[in-house]
C-alpha cells in the first residue's frame, strides 16, 4: 500500500446494482468528478481539494468497487480506495498534510451510509 492510501470495506443493504447507482449519486453529490474506473468495473472519482463543504490541501481520486456480500444475501460490499494525486491524477508521494485520503473516504462512505438509511 502506498503511503497516503486509504482503504475500507463496508456492507450495504441492497443488491450490487442499487448500491452502486447510490454510490454514483453520493460521489457527484459531494463534489466529485465521477467517471468509470481504468477497468470499467468499478466507480471513481476526482475531489478537487473539497469533499462536500470540507477543504482539503491535496486532490484526491476515490475508486469504489462494489460486490455482492457472500456472507450475507441482499447485502452489497463496497471496496474503498483513496489517494491524493497531482493534477494529472498521478499518486503523491510526498507533500501530503494530514490523511485527506482517509477523510475523503470515510466522508463518502458515511454519505452512502446516510443515503442507504434514507432511501
Amino acid at each position: 500500500m502506498a503511503r497516503y492510501e486509504a482503504r475500507s470495506v463496508r456492507a450495504f443493504p441492497g443488491d450490487v446494482e442499487t448500491v452502486r447507482a447510490l454510490a454514483e449519486r453520493v460521489l457527484g453529490a459531494l463534489g466529485g468528478k465521477v467517471r468509470s474506473a481504468s477497468d470499467g468495473t468499478a466507480l471513481a472519482a476526482n475531489f478537487n481539494k473539497k469533499v462536500g463543504k470540507r477543504y482539503l490541501q491535496n486532490r484526491i481520486d476515490v475508486e469504489l468497487r462494489v460486490e455482492p456480500d457472500p456472507d450475507a444475501p441482499g447485502t452489497a460490499l463496497v471496496h474503498g480506495l483513496a489517494r491524493p494525486v497531482d493534477p494529472l491524477g498521478r499518486p503523491l508521494a510526498f507533500g501530503v498534510l494530514g490523511d485527506p485520503g482517509a477523510v475523503v473516504l470515510g466522508d463518502v462512505l458515511d454519505a452512502i451510509e446516510g443515503a442507504a438509511g434514507a432511501g
